[in-house]
C-alpha cells in the first residue's frame, strides 16, 4: 500500500487561525471517511507555519501555571489561547 503526502507551507499565520484551517482539514477527513473512502486513498497534509509568540493553555491546564499576566504578554506582543489539547 502507499501513501501521497501534500506539504504547505503556510509561513506565518496567528495560531488560531492555523487551528482554525487544520480543523477544516480534519472535518474534512471525517467527511471523507463517513462517504466510504478506503484507507490510503486519501493525501495526508504537512503543514509548515510559523506562529508569532504565543502562549496555549491545554485543557487540564490552569492559568496559575502561567509565568507571564496579560500585561506582561501585551509587552511581548504574545497571544495567549485556551486551546482542547492535553498540554500546559
Amino acid at each position: 500500500m502507499s501513501y501521497s503526502l501534500r506539504y504547505e507551507d503556510i509561513g506565518l499565520r496567528d495560531f488560531k487561525e492555523t487551528w482554525d484551517y487544520q480543523a477544516d482539514i480534519f472535518k474534512g477527513l471525517v467527511d471523507i471517511k463517513r462517504n466510504g473512502a478506503v484507507r490510503g486513498t486519501m493525501p495526508g497534509k504537512l503543514i509548515f507555519v510559523e506562529h508569532p509568540h504565543v502562549y496555549t493553555l491545554g485543557k487540564s491546564g490552569s492559568e496559575n501555571n502561567l509565568l507571564l499576566d496579560y500585561i506582561q504578554l501585551r509587552a511581548k506582543d504574545a497571544k495567549f489561547y485556551r486551546i482542547d489539547r492535553a498540554g500546559i
